[in-house]
This record gives structure tokens, sequence and C-alpha cells, in this order.
């Protein structure tokens, strides 16, 4: 729904924080919505997971998709994310001060988790959060800042520009 959405609307790029693992037909399918959304000239920018492996994770490994992994302060891996030739780009992901998902219920002990760990002060909704979802927002603004430059810049043009303009990480490596 949100991909058919998105072209709707005329979207030039899409951040995707969500995906999984090749279960069930999920690459299959995945690539079917980056391919529909890449027809739309939309750039697709997604987090590769943060499981410390080498493990495929879609749609970030879909053809057509900017995979984002992750670096910490030190502008290295950061060791949860996930690595491997098919992840493109990492942004900083490693304690970033973000909102806290506030549409559930947490219980007491994760509260207090929250506020010991990740500096939540127990009412405001914010708190540092580590991932690759927290590096693929920053890319897919990125993206956003070279299509308003260069509209209609073709995905992998956008691609090219922020590899050719970003710091070189070995980043493939465990």
């Amino acid at each position: 729904g949100a991909i058919l959405y998105a072209r709707a609307e005329n979207a030039d790029v899409i951040s995707m924080s969500f995906g999984g693992p090749d279960e069930g037909g999920m690459a299959a399918f995945m690539q079917d919505l980056m391919d529909f959304a890449n027809a739309a000239n939309i750039v697709c920018v997604a987090a590769a997971g943060n499981s410390d492996t080498n493990e495929m994770f879609f749609p970030a490994a879909c053809q057509g998709v900017i995979s984002v992994g992750a670096t910490d302060e030190n502008n290295q891996r950061a060791s949860f994310s996930t690595y491997g030739p098919w992840v493109d780009i990492a942004a900083p992901g490693n304690r970033i001060w973000s909102t806290i998902c506030q549409n559930y219920s947490f219980s007491y002990l994760d509260g207090l988790l929250y506020m010991l760990l990740m500096d939540w002060d127990g009412s405001n909704p914010y708190m540092m959060s580590d991932g690759t979802s927290m590096a693929c927002p920053l890319v897919a603004g990125v993206c956003g800042l070279i299509r308003n430059q260069s509209p209609g810049m073709p995905p992998a043009e956008v691609l090219e520009r922020l590899l050719s303009t970003g710091d070189a990480v070995t980043f493939d490596q465990p």
C-alpha cells in the first residue's frame, strides 16, 4: 500500500526502516515493489538490518535500492550493523536522539531499561536509539537534497553521487 501511494503521489524518495530475511518469498515480493517504484524514477532507500552478519535483508538487498548500514561515533561500522557487498553506504546509526514509539504500552521494566540505557526521561517522547533504521532516514534526506538540486536524477546516479562525495569506510568486513 505505501509504495503504491508513494508512486501515485509522485514521491522522489522512499525511506524504508523495515524488512527481514528471505522467508516465504519476501525477496521476490519486495523486488516487485521496488521495481514498481524504480519504474517511476523513485529513489528507494532501505535499512540493511541489525544482525551483525552478512545475511541479506529485504527490501535493502533488492536491486535498485540504496542499502544503508550504520556507523558509530568513530565512523566505523557499528557493531550491530549488517554488512556485506550488497550494503551500499553507511551513515550514523549509533546513539541517535530520536522519538520513542508511544503508540503501544510497554512494561515497567521496558520503561526502566529505556531510562537507564537510552536516556529516556520517563515522560518526553525522545530517547537514544541504535540501528540501521536510524541511519536510513539520514541517507534518504541527503537523497532528497540531491533530487532537489537535480530533479529527475535517476536512482543509480543518486547512489553514485552519494558514494563519490562520502568518506570511504571499510564496511563489508566483520
